[in-house]
């Protein structure tokens, strides 16, 4: 006797195949949904899904589409159509290949390179890393909260204080943080800058003008290459300078964000007490190399671990206290740019309103919303809803009223999964004045 085949209820109820009207519908919506980062829940939830169902779920007008998977195939045979190069690196060299076509103000993707299996990509909009050539400091930081998988995204940020706040100007995509990728990074960077820009980036130590410091997050790498930058750089006839040394011209121009420093700090203030974190936290302060000498040789033979641990990797880095110390730094102190205290504890980006800029950029500088942009390849891992945007840079209806520049791509896939993004103005590691 055959046993009769178990058939779920869902099963049951639904075709085995799904119909052209059907089909035609759910096209429709994960079109109205965007392509980009589209799961079948968020094409099911989505209030475009139900206006085009007639305000029924999908299933309830053709009972196949009750299986997921007919319509998660749906959903990938369109993605794949929208990317037929893929998500990986030949998708971001088709789609920079296919941007260099576009007028210089529609581009995005600048430069991807690829050597001995090391990928970076070099992205900013075009209208904003102008801005770097009136800015009295650059920020350097590599983020972390807002990628998946290998890639890394380090932002590109200076203080406009024409509209008063920070602005990201680029963001460069890597799959390490090692000497060998900032070497690249760096000079690619600049390059980009003065390509885009048509103007090459001053640092005023070096050319008397310019940026008066970089703002660099600590990392040993990312400062020592661009040590070896400004040694190629510099113009010895012109500054005044003649240190071949990468490490040792850094006190010239490079400070270290005082939020990371505090960071550190707070983590070191849980297992070491009030009175000997009071003097590290001193160590700002200090006036003279007598003092940090005093202050190094009192870290070494510390009881607590963790402060030996700290000053054996500090001490090994002759830029560090002139980092974040103006009386023993190389610069002035008029170019010495002034760190304030952060308002909150955590590291966060602030979109400003489009009230903030009313006023603050000319009809030229301000971006025209009414056209999007080409779209290409996102390189940014699921997140928060602000994340998600359509399949072209334009303005986010979740992130209303936001700045022109905040559109946002989200692109999930499965190993291969980049992000590129858009840079946007915003207000990175607010301080207080």
């Amino acid at each position: 006797m055959r046993h009769a085949r178990y058939l779920s209820p869902t099963w049951s109820l639904s075709a085995r195949k799904v119909s052209r009207k059907g089909k035609d519908a759910y096209r429709d919506a994960i079109n109205a949904a965007g392509v980009t980062g589209l799961t079948v829940l968020k094409c099911d939830s989505a209030q475009s899904t139900a206006k085009i169902f007639g305000g029924k779920i999908p299933a309830a007008v053709d009972p196949a589409l009750a299986n997921h998977r007919i319509k998660r195939t749906l959903i990938q045979k369109l993605r794949k159509a929208d990317n037929p190069f893929g998500l990986g690196i030949e998708g971001v060299l088709h789609w920079q290949k296919k941007m260099q076509s576009l007028p210089h103000g529609k581009q995005y993707v600048w430069k991807v390179a690829s050597e001995n299996g090391e990928e970076i990509i070099i992205t900013m909009l075009p209208y904003l890393p102008d801005r770097i050539h009136t800015a009295k400091a650059s920020l350097h930081d590599n983020t972390y909260a807002r990628v998946h998988g290998v890639w890394k995204e380090w932002e590109v940020v200076i203080w406009d204080h024409r509209v008063d706040f920070r602005v990201t100007i680029g963001r460069i995509y890597s799959q390490h943080e090692k000497l060998e990728i900032f070497l690249k990074m760096w000079p690619g960077l600049f390059e980009t800058i003065a390509h885009v820009t048509k103007c090459e980036v001053k640092i005023k130590f070096i050319d008397g003008e310019g940026l008066q410091a970089i703002i660099l997050d600590g990392n040993k790498p990312q400062a020592n290459a661009l040590g070896a930058y400004l040694v190629g750089r510099n113009r010895p006839h012109l500054s005044g300078i003649h240190e071949r040394n990468p490490k040792l011209i850094l006190p010239n121009c490079v400070r270290t964000c005082i939020f990371h420093v505090h960071r550190k700090f707070s983590e070191m203030a849980k297992v070491v007490p009030d009175e000997p974190m009071g003097r590290i936290r001193k160590s700002l302060y200090l006036k003279t190399q007598v003092e940090v000498d005093d202050f190094v040789q009192w870290c070494k033979i510390s009881e607590y671990k963790v402060v030996r641990d700290w000053i054996a990797d500090k001490d090994s880095i002759p830029w560090f206290f002139p980092s974040i110390n103006q009386f023993l730094s190389n610069m002035s102190e008029k170019d010495c740019v002034k760190q304030k205290k952060r308002k909150g504890e955590k590291e966060k980006e602030r979109l400003p309103d489009e009230s903030e800029l009313a006023g603050t950029l000319s009809d030229v500088e301000r971006p025209d919303l009414s056209q999007p942009l080409t779209p290409v390849p996102a390189l940014r891992a699921a997140g928060p809803a602000e994340f998600q945007s359509t399949q072209h840079f334009q303005l986010d209806s979740s992130l209303e009223p936001r700045s022109p520049a905040s559109s946002r791509l989200f692109w999930p896939d499965s190993d291969s999964e980049f992000l590129l993004l858009p840079g946007k103005l915003t207000e990175y590691l607010p301080y207080d004045e």
